[in-house]
């Protein structure tokens, strides 16, 4: 996810272990952790790597499923981590397919589903739509196709965890953890207040903002979070407590 303010990107990721299946049929995500970066003076995935390392051991890890749209930062993991396998959002195939084809539902199952042969066969056959914004959508699917296939067919130096599920889009999630808070509701942020807000939602809900809410956490606390930052800028006279300042009181300072 990206979110400007004054021409600031802060960028975040969500990673988590598998799929949890309930009595009910349903699913939820196992383990999910985040990060928000916001410190372009530090590399993204570098920062992340570590901060990740502190749930799992990422260098014992054999299989790495990289999702999210087609931004050159997001794809830029998929170099710097192990054996990773990169699949783009479906919410933006989807978009492009009805915007590029009249049936682009179906283009857009069979390229979720298919091989690549199969694929430029059945667009070969496939009526498409007239425009130079739908020759543009086209064009840009047909660029990238291996990355546009189910994670789950590229595969084949290893077997597929059992129960093994497709990455759905991140839209939603990005939308409920940053989009919504953040960019949804016409706010106007400084970059200063879009790190620490972004740093708080994060704490939040990896379940650790406790560790920074109330009193002012020792040295070794402090540094045990791996934050790319710190939220709090601390005087030498300032000892006693820390807050994040939307809990507490007016936030004119905080934003």
């Amino acid at each position: 996810m990206t979110i400007l303010s004054n021409k600031f990107r802060n960028s975040s990721v969500l990673a988590y272990e598998g799929w949890e299946h309930h009595e009910d049929d349903s699913y939820s995500l196992l383990n999910k952790k985040v990060y928000c970066h916001g410190d372009d003076s530090i590399p993204f995935w570098q920062s992340a790597e570590i901060h990740f390392d502190k749930y799992w051991d990422l260098g014992s890890v054999n299989l790495i499923v990289l999702g999210g749209d087609d931004a050159d930062w997001i794809n830029a993991g998929e170099s710097e981590m192990g054996y990773c396998v990169r699949q783009l959002d479906g919410f933006h195939l989807l978009r492009s397919c009805c915007r590029g084809w009249e049936k682009g539902v179906k283009i857009y199952s069979c390229i979720r589903n298919g091989d690549k042969a199969e694929i430029v066969k059945f667009l070969g056959d496939a009526k498409e739509r007239t425009g130079k914004a739908s020759e543009k959508e086209r064009n840009h699917i047909l660029r990238c196709l291996d990355r546009r296939i189910d994670w789950r067919k590229k595969v084949t130096s290893m077997e597929i965890p059992e129960g093994a599920r497709g990455l759905g889009t991140m839209e939603g999630n990005e939308s409920n953890l940053f989009a919504d808070r953040m960019k949804d509701r016409g706010m106007s942020w400084t970059i200063s207040g879009t790190q620490r807000m972004g740093k708080a939602i994060e704490l939040t809900r990896n379940g650790e903002i406790s560790n920074w809410v109330g009193c002012r956490p020792t040295l070794n606390r402090r540094e045990g979070q791996s934050l790319s930052f710190d939220i709090f800028r601390y005087k030498d006279v300032y000892t006693e407590q820390a807050s994040v300042p939307s809990f507490h009181g007016a936030v004119n300072s905080f934003v």
